[in-house]
């Protein structure tokens, strides 16, 4: 079957999915935007686990994502378990990226 069109293109920033509250608003998006594109222009969470849980319901509601990292995507965790370097995170975000199927 021919594959739908994508209509309209949205762009949030700033998700910031380690609220509670604004994962929620990741989650309860409608599933109305399945033919739209959205880029999300970084800071979804500071946290890899967090970021995948956040792009994954976005991912899920949207035709095709793109990401740009901002800042906290970069951050780091002094115990050293989400990189040793910003570097070595973004290599592993860029994973999490692909396998989520996120542009």
């Amino acid at each position: 079957s021919p594959q739908p069109t994508l209509r309209n293109i949205y762009a949030v920033s700033d998700v910031h999915a380690e609220y509670r509250e604004n994962m929620q608003w990741c989650e309860e998006l409608s599933d109305s935007y399945r033919n739209d594109v959205l880029i999300v222009a970084g800071d979804v969470a500071d946290s890899l686990g967090v970021f995948e849980a956040a792009m994954s319901q976005l991912r899920r509601k949207f035709g095709v994502v793109f990401w740009v990292p901002g800042n906290h995507e970069f951050w780091l965790r002094r115990d050293g378990s989400e990189g040793a370097d910003s570097l070595e995170k973004w290599a592993r975000l860029e994973e999490l990226c692909d396998q989520l199927g996120v542009v």
